[in-house]
């Protein structure tokens, strides 16, 4: 049986006025959730993890920060870079 991505919701979860997590969601919508976390700094989150999970049996989401468009990140460093 081939084990495809069913990737269901992708999106931004809102933590602060100026800090947003990415995350996707993919999977059995009705089945047991598990919550992946990336590594480490720079790590991320890949195709290549998704091969870890079965998404007909389990729903699965992935949360990194590290997905953010550029210019959003180069705008959250401005805001919580203390002055010098």
């Amino acid at each position: 049986m081939e084990n495809l991505t069913r990737l269901t919701r992708t999106d931004f979860l809102k933590v602060s006025k100026t800090h947003k997590i990415y995350y996707e969601v993919c999977g059995n919508p009705i089945a047991e959730t598990i919550l992946f976390i990336h590594g480490g700094p720079g790590a991320g989150f890949s195709e290549r993890d998704k091969r870890f999970f079965n998404f007909d049996t389990q729903r699965v989401v992935f949360l990194t920060k590290e997905e953010l468009p550029k210019v959003f990140l180069l705008d959250v460093l401005k805001k919580t870079q203390p002055s010098i």
